[in-house]
């Protein structure tokens, strides 16, 4: 598919940029399923600092003598994260532009199944457990503002 733009003709890429006849993943085994991971550091660096948050939020409660259930820790870090993870740095996230099965996976594990666990694990009400009364107040009038829903 192409186009004139002032003389000048373009082409749209046939191929994903990282899935071009150069550069191809190696065909998707078992075994690189299960261990052709891609470490993305931004990644990584942003689900280390969620879920370092998270258990920081854990361990304040548990110094004061508040307890905070197991399963919600393990909704959030093991559930949510780990989906997230599972979805982006494993094969699944190697293979997501190449093959649309493994493409559609992906959205299913982001969209449908990480959302739902870490909803199950409560982060805004481990933040509004750990908070003093005036950032709470703050924090609870902007969740019932219009600027959330939009």
């Amino acid at each position: 598919m192409g186009g004139d733009n002032g003389g000048m003709r373009w082409q749209l890429p046939a191929l994903p940029r990282h899935a071009n006849p150069d550069n191809q993943p190696p065909p998707l085994t078992p075994e690189q399923l299960l261990w052709g991971w891609n470490w993305d550091g931004w990644l990584v660096l942003g689900l280390v600092v969620m879920v370092g948050a998270y258990l920081w939020g854990v361990r304040r409660l548990a110094a004061r003598g508040d307890a905070w259930p197991l399963t919600r820790t393990l909704a959030w870090c093991l559930g949510g994260a780990g989906t997230i993870a599972v979805a982006r740095l494993s094969a699944i996230g190697t293979y997501d532009t190449v093959l649309l099965s493994v493409h559609m996976v992906q959205h299913m594990l982001l969209t449908m199944i990480a959302p739902v666990l870490m909803a199950v694990g409560a982060p805004i009400t481990l933040l509004l457990r750990n908070l003093p009364a005036d950032p709470r107040r703050a924090v609870v009038r902007f969740l019932h503002s219009w600027f959330p829903s939009c």
